[in-house]
């Protein structure tokens, strides 16, 4: 779809809004401190940019996926989790942790052979997309490893950060960071549906496709069949 980031924009600008309120009444009530205001912001950053890229791959190849497939897919984030884990937190499992993981990507395989199969007749895209879609939560075990770590941080209070400072800072980063793709890409490419390269311009066509219409994705493959066609 040709409004990817446009509906990543939207879905993320809604999370600011929820978060950022929630987070304004919990510090008017004593719950949230100035103290976890002053967290470095550039960890609230760095969660949010691995946020921004996994959303992007998920909406990017979801469009071209069968849904029934989708949830079977996103359970391939309990693996990267426990790999994630390792890595940069040094945690050790059990051995039926492993195994359980291992089923896990097993029955992921198994349940992606029948489409794999239909693949070999129309082509490679539904394997590749399905890759996409799997690969992108490694960018979100990144970033729940990296809330986890954040939330058990007693230095900024007795029973640690506050989520909502993390979810509100994360999102806030996430929206900024898909901005930034989003213009990166009109300049670099400059043949975003009617925008010549102006990323606010693509902004407004995508808006203009979204709105009024409960079914994106209906919306977004007209607006993909033609652009410059008037919504109803």
């Amino acid at each position: 779809a040709e409004y990817i980031l446009v509906l990543s924009l939207f879905l993320v600008i809604s999370y600011i809004m929820a978060y950022f309120s929630a987070l304004f009444f919990r510090l008017k009530r004593g719950i949230v401190t100035k103290r976890m205001l002053e967290y470095p912001k550039w960890k609230f950053g760095a969660i949010g940019l691995m946020d921004a890229f996994g959303l992007v791959m998920q909406l990017a190849a979801a469009v071209h996926l069968p849904g029934a497939i989708i949830p079977v897919l996103a359970q391939i984030n309990i693996p990267f989790s426990l790999l994630v884990s390792r890595v940069l937190l040094g945690r050790r499992f059990q051995g039926r942790q492993l195994l359980g993981s291992g089923l896990v990507i097993g029955g992921v395989l198994l349940s992606l052979r029948p489409y794999a199969m239909d693949t070999i007749l129309s082509g490679p895209s539904m394997v590749a997309n399905a890759a996409l879609y799997a690969s992108s939560y490694i960018f979100a075990a990144i970033s729940a490893v990296g809330k986890e770590s954040i939330l058990h941080n007693r230095d900024y209070g007795e029973d640690g950060m506050d989520v909502f400072v993390i979810n509100s800072f994360g999102s806030l980063a996430q929206g900024a960071a898909i901005f930034l793709m989003l213009a990166l890409a009109s300049v670099i490419h400059g043949n975003l549906p009617g925008t010549g390269g102006h990323p606010l311009s693509y902004l407004r066509e995508g808006f203009r496709c979204f709105q009024d219409n409960p079914l994106l994705v209906s919306r977004a493959e007209a607006c993909d069949a033609n652009p410059s066609a008037p919504v109803a």
